[in-house]
C-alpha cells in the first residue's frame, strides 16, 4: 500500500516479464501497440535493432529470450524518465546485456531496478534499497561500498545479539534459581525478562 506523486508529464515505463498472450503480429507491432505515449517509428526500430530483433519477425516465432528483448524495445522506445526495471538480464546473452548496459548509459532515465546480476548493478547503480528481515534501508552508493556498509552492520548486530543472549540466559538463571520471596520484590526485573524473551521470540535472523 501507500501514495505514488509523480511530476506532471513524467514519462514513466516498465519491463513486462512476458509478452502478453494477445500480442500478435511483428516485432514492431508489439512495440508499438497499445501505447499511452505516441513513439516515433524509427525510435521503435532502433530499439529493436538495438537489442539484436529483427523489427518485421513474428512475435509467436520468437524464443522467450527474443520476446523478452521485445519488451525491454518496447519500454525503451518510449524514452522515459523513469524505467523499471524487474530482472531485466533474464534470458539475454552477454553481448546483449553489454548493448542493454550502454544503452540506459546513454539515454540516461532513472532506474528503479531489481536483479541478481551483479555485473549489472556494479556498472549502473548508485544507490541500493535493501529489504532485510522486514527491514527496508537505504544506502545511497554504489554495490561495492553497499556490501562494505552491509558487513560492518552484520558484525555490530551479531556483537549486540550476543551481548542481549549473555543476559538473555543470566536473567534466566535468576529466575530460575531465586526464591518465590525475591521474585515477589523484584516484579520489575521478571517483567524486563518477560520482554526480553518476547524480543528474542521475534528476532529475524539472516538466512545466508
Amino acid at each position: 500500500g501507500g501514495e505514488v506523486s509523480r511530476v506532471s508529464g513524467t514519462r514513466v515505463a516498465r519491463l513486462d516479464q512476458r509478452v502478453p498472450e494477445s500480442a500478435t503480429g511483428t516485432a514492431l507491432d508489439a512495440v508499438m501497440a497499445d501505447r499511452h505515449d505516441a513513439i516515433d517509428e524509427h525510435i521503435a526500430r532502433a530499439a529493436l535493432s538495438r537489442l539484436g530483433i529483427a523489427d518485421d519477425a513474428p512475435v509467436k516465432s520468437l524464443s522467450a529470450g527474443q520476446q523478452r528483448r521485445v519488451l525491454l524495445a518496447r519500454a525503451l522506445a518510449g524514452e522515459p524518465d523513469l524505467l523499471l526495471l524487474d530482472e531485466p538480464t533474464n534470458h539475454l546473452d552477454v553481448a546483449t546485456i553489454a548493448d542493454l548496459e550502454e544503452a540506459l548509459v546513454r539515454t540516461k532515465p532513472t532506474l528503479v531496478f531489481v536483479t541478481h546480476d551483479r555485473a549489472l548493478l556494479r556498472r549502473l547503480a548508485t544507490g541500493i534499497l535493501d529489504l532485510d528481515r522486514g527491514h527496508l534501508t537505504r544506502h545511497p552508493a554504489d554495490y561495492d561500498a553497499y556490501l562494505e556498509e552491509r558487513a560492518s552492520f552484520r558484525e555490530q548486530e551479531a556483537s549486540q545479539r550476543a551481548l542481549f543472549d549473555k543476559r538473555l540466559a543470566q536473567e534466566e538463571s535468576w529466575i530460575r534459581e531465586g526464591v518465590r520471596e525475591r521474585r515477589k520484590r523484584n516484579m520489575g526485573r521478571v517483567g524486563r525478562l518477560l520482554a526480553m524473551r518476547d524480543e528474542r521470540a521475534v528476532r529475524r535472523d539472516a538466512t545466508g
